[in-house]
């Protein structure tokens, strides 16, 4: 869908096929979102989405055909261990709805379509992690979505590092320089952020951890 072809939108109006893809706490939150990017890179949005559209992008990926995430070239190799899918019906049509792609523009500035080849669903499990970087290519990145579907915390501890998004800044970090910014996986939570110019990582989840998200980018819709 070109984004730039669709006409402007009410926040919390339905949109077409029925149902709102975003509750009207994200667009309330939308100012707050936008200066906490500016100064952290990343923010993460909690109480966006409305539940039955979660709950349906949920059961719709956990029936999802899965393969061994591969590391990822561009301006350095990344190493991943993850594993992929397709996005289903839902989660495209969520992703590349009027009502998100107009949220996404407000948010970074700009008209965004999403960018296909960079946007699956992900699974985490037990030592599975994703290396230091930044979001490659720039062009296709220049807005990254985390769309937490299914989140699976240990009982008997706090997370691990693993939960955590962690952030820095747009210089790469020295060894062992901490993460100015974490965010902790929550079912329904979303992370947004500009992952293309902040570096960020994922470290390996603990023993009876697991994330299943919607890993996405957009780029700047064609004029």
């Amino acid at each position: 869908m070109n984004a730039a072809a669709v006409p402007a939108m009410v926040p919390g109006r339905l949109t077409e096929g029925g149902g709102r893809m975003l509750t009207s706490t994200a667009w309330k939150n939308l100012p707050l979102l936008r200066e906490e990017i500016d100064r952290n890179g990343f923010a993460g949005l909690t109480g966006g989405i409305p539940a039955a559209r979660l709950r349906a992008m949920k059961a719709e990926s956990l029936q999802a055909c899965f393969q061994p995430a591969e590391s990822v070239g561009g301006r350095r190799l990344i190493a991943i261990s993850s594993s992929t899918a397709v996005l289903g019906a839902s989660a495209r049509a969520f992703l590349v709805s009027p009502e998100v792609t107009r949220f996404i523009g407000r948010l970074f500035g700009g008209e965004y379509q999403m960018t296909e080849d960079r946007s699956c669903i992900t699974v985490y499990g037990a030592g599975d992690h994703l290396a230091l970087h930044q979001d490659d290519p720039p062009e296709g990145c220049r807005a990254t979505a985390i769309v937490y579907l299914r989140v699976i915390e240990r009982a008997d501890s706090r997370p691990s590092a693993g939960l955590h998004l962690h952030v820095w800044g747009r210089a790469e970090p020295h060894a062992g320089e901490v993460a100015h910014t974490r965010i902790l996986a929550r079912e329904g939570l979303v992370a947004l952020g500009r992952g293309s110019e902040f570096w960020h990582e994922r470290p390996p989840l603990a023993v009876g951890e697991e994330i299943m998200a919607l890993t996405t980018c957009f780029h700047i819709a064609d004029g």
